[in-house]
C-alpha cells in the first residue's frame, strides 16, 4: 500500500516480477496501475478489523479518563479521540487548528491524542504538550488554559486497553492527509464511535455518510521535502472539520447512529470471517494455477522423452 497519489520510482518494475500485488483498497489499486503495475495482477483485498476484540458489549467500563487528566470529566462532555503517528502526514495542525477554532475554553469539549514520536527520542506526553503549547500561541495566539482542553496520553497503552480507550470517546477524529487503510478508524468504527476523517485514498473503501463523517478536502498539494517529494497528497479542509467537530457536539444521537451503523459495516465487510473467506478463495484459485501449471510443465517432459 501506499497513502500518495502516486508509487515511488522503482516500485513497479520490482513488483511486475511478481505473480500477484496485492492491496488493500480500490484506491490503491488505481494509485498501482496507473503508475505502471500490471492491472491483471493487482487484486483488491481488504484488511481485517477483529470486531471480536473491539467489540462495544464486552467493554463494561470505559477507560478512566478523568484519572488521566486534571480536567473535570462529566456525562455531558465531549470527548474527540485521535490516535496517530506525530508526523506531517497525519495532519496534526489541521487537527489542532480546526479544534481550538471550533470551541471555547468554556465548552465542555476535550480532545485526547495517543501519540508517538516518528523518527524521535523525544516521546513524552510532557515533550508533544509543549509543541502543542507552542502551536497554539503561533497559531491562535493564546495559550492553552485559555483554549478548549488538550491531554496527550502516556504513548504505551496496553493493546487490552484499546477498546475502553474507543468507548471513552464520543469521536473519533483523524484529518490525515493520506492512508494507505486507516486502522485506528477501523477499530473506532467496530466500537461504534463515529469516526471524522479525510475522505481521500484508503478510507474511502469504507467511509460513507451513513456510517461516519467523512471530511473533504481542499484539493491535493505536493510534498516539498522528504524522500517523496513530489508526489501529492490530500489538504484536509480545516472549515469543514470545524463544521463536523461541532455538528457531533450538537447532535449526539446522530453520532450514535452513525456509530451504530458503522460497526454493521465492520461486521459485515472486514471481520476475520468476512475477509478470511475471501483470502481462502485467492488462494484456491492460486493454488488451481499452480496445479495446471504442473500438468501442462509434466505433460511438456512426457512430450520430449518421446521424442
Amino acid at each position: 500500500m501506499f497513502e500518495t497519489d502516486r508509487v515511488p520510482k522503482g516500485w513497479p518494475d520490482r513488483m511486475n516480477k511478481m505473480d500477484e500485488i496485492w492491496v488493500p483498497t480500490k484506491f490503491q489499486e488505481k494509485v498501482f496501475v496507473d503508475g505502471g503495475v500490471r492491472p491483471e495482477s493487482v487484486k483488491v483485498v481488504p484488511e481485517v478489523v477483529d470486531v471480536h476484540f473491539f467489540d462495544p458489549e464486552k467493554v463494561t467500563d470505559p477507560y478512566d479518563l478523568a484519572s488521566e487528566t486534571s480536567f473535570d470529566f462529566s456525562e455531558s462532555t465531549t470527548v474527540y479521540l485521535s490516535i496517530f503517528k506525530w508526523e506531517e502526514r497525519k495532519a496534526w495542525r489541521v487537527l489542532l487548528t480546526a479544534y481550538f477554532q471550533a470551541f471555547s475554553a468554556e465548552d465542555d469539549v476535550v480532545l485526547v491524542l495517543l501519540t508517538n514520536g516518528y523518527h524521535s527520542t523525544s516521546s513524552s506526553a510532557k515533550d508533544f504538550m509543549n509543541v502543542i503549547e507552542e502551536f497554539a500561541l503561533e497559531a491562535v495566539g493564546k495559550p492553552l488554559n485559555e483554549l478548549p482542553q488538550v491531554h496527550v496520553l502516556p504513548p504505551h497503552i496496553p493493546q487490552d486497553s484499546m477498546p475502553s480507550l474507543y468507548k471513552a470517546a464520543n469521536a473519533f477524529v483523524l484529518p490525515s492527509r493520506g492512508e494507505g487503510w486507516g486502522r485506528p478508524h477501523v477499530e473506532a468504527m467496530a466500537m461504534e464511535r463515529p469516526v471524522i476523517a479525510t475522505f481521500w485514498s484508503g478510507t474511502t473503501e469504507y467511509m460513507t455518510e451513513e456510517n461516519s463523517y467523512p471530511l473533504k478536502i481542499d484539493g491535493l498539494v505536493e510534498i516539498t521535502e522528504g524522500a517523496f517529494r513530489g508526489h501529492k497528497w490530500a489538504d484536509p479542509s480545516v472549515e469543514h472539520l470545524k463544521e463536523l467537530m461541532l455538528r457531533v457536539k450538537k447532535h449526539p444521537e446522530e453520532a450514535v447512529s452513525k456509530g451504530k451503523r458503522a460497526r454493521e459495516d465492520m461486521v459485515a465487510k472486514y471481520s476475520p470471517e468476512i475477509i478470511g473467506a475471501v483470502v481462502f478463495e485467492h488462494i484456491t484459485r492460486i493454488l488451481e494455477i499452480v496445479a495446471a501449471q504442473e500438468v501442462a510443465s509434466e505433460s511438456t517432459a512426457d512430450t520430449h522423452e518421446e521424442l
